[in-house]
């Protein structure tokens, strides 16, 4: 009796953690978007509710070998609110094809371009998503992200919005 007792309570927290967190609204898709001959290995995360179209965000990466879910904390927040979040693996990290290069200083402004191409890539490919507003499609990130959105909406000048929570000054 103590076991189902406990058992039913575990169940009970858990749907209840659901609810508050909002992660029962969120649906994840998982796609590959081709960028420089790489094969990106890319979670789409879309709220269940509303037919959409939503704004949406590509979930540009901090330095180093980076993971789409190193970026879950993004989806986790933003999709609840009403935004549909991309995000990605690294080239030659987790799922995507490629090679992983770490940013070096003698050829940060080539690798900065590259991986802004990466990040562009993944714009494009949300836009032409049917639950995605493809004029309200922005940039979302940290760190490095700081020197790669200014790059990437330097290149492409129609992204209509960039979030730079922590950047270079």
């Amino acid at each position: 009796k103590a076991l189902i007792a406990t058992l039913i309570l575990l169940t009970v927290v858990l749907v209840v953690l659901l609810y508050v967190t909002g992660l029962h609204n969120i649906r994840h898709e998982e796609v590959r978007i081709n960028s420089r001959g790489a094969e990106l290995a890319a979670t789409i995360s879309i709220p269940r509710w509303g037919s959409g179209p939503f704004p949406a965000v590509v979930a540009v990466h901090s330095s180093g070998p980076r993971r789409a879910q190193d970026l879950r904390i993004v989806w986790r927040n933003l999709v609840p609110e009403g935004l549909v979040v991309l995000t990605y693996d690294k080239p030659g990290v987790g799922e995507s094809s490629g090679q992983f290069q770490e940013v070096r200083t003698d050829t940060s402004e080539q690798q900065l371009r590259s991986i802004a191409d990466d990040v562009l890539a993944c714009v494009e490919f949300l836009k032409k998503h049917p639950m995605v507003d493809p004029k309200r499609v922005g940039l979302f990130g940290g760190s490095q992200a700081g020197s790669i959105i200014p790059i990437a909406s330097d290149i492409q000048n129609d992204i209509p919005f960039s979030v730079i929570l922590s950047g270079p000054a």
